[in-house]
């Protein structure tokens, strides 16, 4: 309401025409301390100033208090702050923290759905020399707020150290367990173990640094030869192929050339071993007559 309103005469609706001297001398005090205080300009005898100061003040406490609630959203967590030093995590809902310049307030968002951290590695070198294209995807948690935000940030900070360290870890140990393939195990299935070995390396790394970050997942989405050595690996693999066929070649021949061998080895002993059976039973034959004649000479 304005204090004054057409037709009303310019006068303070408040005002009855009849004032106590008591009261006009309290309210005169509290003008002139709040103007000693405040070195506000000397008030009116309708005492306006002081009035509007005396309604200002509890309202800009309310709104300072009002100033410290906060809402954390669902899946985040937030860390309050009193005088600079971290106090609680609070889960997700509506709270209340000191107001400026008390306390303050971090907000850490996807802690329970996680984080992904995708990324492009041109040319990598494996451990046969080869260079590959790989195409890396991890899915990570944060599983210590306060080490996340303070181990590596500055305290208050959005975690930027945090994040700036988990990708330089990730990124060697990529390049690490890539390093440890050969180029058939990263385009056949040796990637799996190339994954796991990855995902193994940069968890011992986080857990090193105490990042608060474990890693839940680590995968190759596609690996491949880059374009400028596609065409010589073309023919490399071409080669590799014509030579697996030479060699299943040589080998169908050879398995054929050995079976027809021993057919005809088993044949011939069986050949020769029926020859011996015949002359053994016609020189027992010829020995029989002989006995014969020689008894009948001797008789």
């Amino acid at each position: 309401m304005v204090w004054n309103e057409p037709g009303k005469n310019g006068k303070d609706p408040w005002e009855s025409g009849e004032h106590s001297p008591d009261l006009e001398r309290l309210v005169r005090n509290i003008q002139h301390r709040l103007q000693a205080l405040f070195g506000g300009r000397r008030p009116g005898r309708n005492g306006m100033s002081a009035t509007a100061l005396l309604w200002t003040l509890p309202v800009l406490a309310v709104v300072w208090v009002a100033s410290g609630l906060f809402t954390v959203a669902a899946g985040d967590r937030s860390v309050v702050f009193v005088l600079g030093r971290a106090g609680a995590i609070m889960q997700p809902g509506l709270h209340w923290h000191a107001p400026w310049p008390i306390g303050s307030q971090v907000t850490v968002s996807g802690v329970d759905q996680g984080r992904d951290y995708a990324h492009l590695y041109n040319q990598l070198v494996t451990q046969d020399g080869s260079v590959v294209m790989v195409a890396a995807q991890v899915h990570y948690q944060i599983a210590d707020i306060r080490n996340y935000l303070f181990k590596v940030s500055a305290p208050g900070a959005d975690a930027t150290g945090s994040r700036v360290l988990f990708e330089a870890l990730a990124d060697s140990s990529i390049r690490t367990a890539v390093a440890r393939s050969t180029l058939a195990d990263m385009l056949g299935s040796g990637r799996d173990r190339a994954e796991t070995e990855a995902h193994d390396l940069l968890q011992a790394a986080l857990q090193q640094n105490d990042a608060g970050i474990a890693v839940t997942r680590l995968v190759f989405q596609r690996v491949d030869v880059p374009g400028v050595v596609a065409s010589a690996y073309a023919d490399v693999r071409k080669a590799q192929q014509d030579s697996r066929q030479l060699q299943d070649n040589a080998q169908v021949y050879a398995n054929r050339v050995v079976a027809e061998a021993k057919g005809t080895s088993d044949a011939d002993v069986t050949e020769a071993g029926a020859y011996r059976v015949t002359r053994t039973s016609e020189a027992q034959a010829d020995v029989a007559r002989f006995d014969q004649i020689l008894d009948a000479y001797r008789a």
